[in-house]
């Protein structure tokens, strides 16, 4: 029983911010059926992707050797209802890793989102999808920069064993 519950995979999603709640992050048990198998994308990309993954978690000694964060990011493009989130259930299944899926609408800015990055997980899996959409509305309260550093910056290193993945409609856009 305690195995299973350490192997129970959740998904996290910001909450609004509101200080006199305690955290930001509400969970509930994350039970998509998709695999990366089961995926309707094309194939080689797949197992290019799973096998990256599979040697990310193997790789905890070579990334420090260098001086590296252990965390990997990915961009995954294509129109709505082409299997982006489903492969990304698909890749948090596969891995075990919790999901922490940042809505970006919910976001007070830049401080906020890395306040949100603070609060994640070793072993998590920080989605934003749509982020082209947020780039290009110029009414969101985060700035290109903040996004920058959210992904890469000094903040980032804050934690690891971490999986960052950001979903587009369209590469061109960003």
């Amino acid at each position: 029983e305690i195995e299973q519950k350490s192997n129970e995979v959740r998904l996290y999603s910001n909450a609004e911010n509101e200080p006199e709640k305690n955290g930001r992050w509400k969970s509930i048990p994350f039970t998509h059926p998709a695999t990366i198998d089961t995926g309707m994308i094309d194939s080689d990309f797949k197992n290019k992707v799973k096998s990256d993954l599979e040697l990310f978690l193997k790789s905890k000694q070579y990334y420090h050797r260098l001086g590296r964060v252990w965390k990997r990011s990915y961009l995954l493009y294509g129109p709505s209802g082409t299997g982006k989130s489903s492969f990304i259930a698909g890749m948090a299944k596969f891995m075990c890793y919790d999901v922490y899926d940042v809505d970006m609408s919910k976001i007070t800015g830049d401080s906020d989102l890395k306040l949100l990055l603070l609060q994640t997980t070793s072993k998590s899996m920080i989605v934003v999808e749509d982020l082209d959409r947020y780039l290009v509305e110029k009414s969101t309260a985060v700035s290109l920069s903040g996004i920058l550093n959210f992904m890469d910056g000094i903040i980032s290193c804050c934690g690891e064993e971490r999986v960052m993945v950001f979903t587009v409609s369209s590469k061109d856009q960003i």
